[in-house]
């Protein structure tokens, strides 16, 4: 007779929403990042932390600014 571990259906569906909304989380925070781009030229990174409730989008200033898509002249 073998063990078998199983997850109540509530808990498996409530994992599956959150691994959902991680994806959209991160795929909105990439739109962000895209959008500061077009406005203000350069790289820009995501950091998410779900553990700390922690969103950050900030240039990438180690790569030198592309001021071409940022509007100045």
């Amino acid at each position: 007779m073998s063990k078998t571990s199983t997850i109540h259906p509530m808990l498996q569906t409530q994992v599956a929403n959150a691994s959902i909304r991680a994806v959209q989380i991160a795929a909105v925070a990439k739109h962000l990042a895209d959008l500061m781009r077009e406005v203000h030229g350069g790289r820009w990174r995501t950091v998410i932390s779900h553990d700390t409730g922690f969103v950050l989008i900030n240039q990438d200033l180690s790569d030198p600014v592309d001021k071409s898509n940022s509007g100045e002249n």
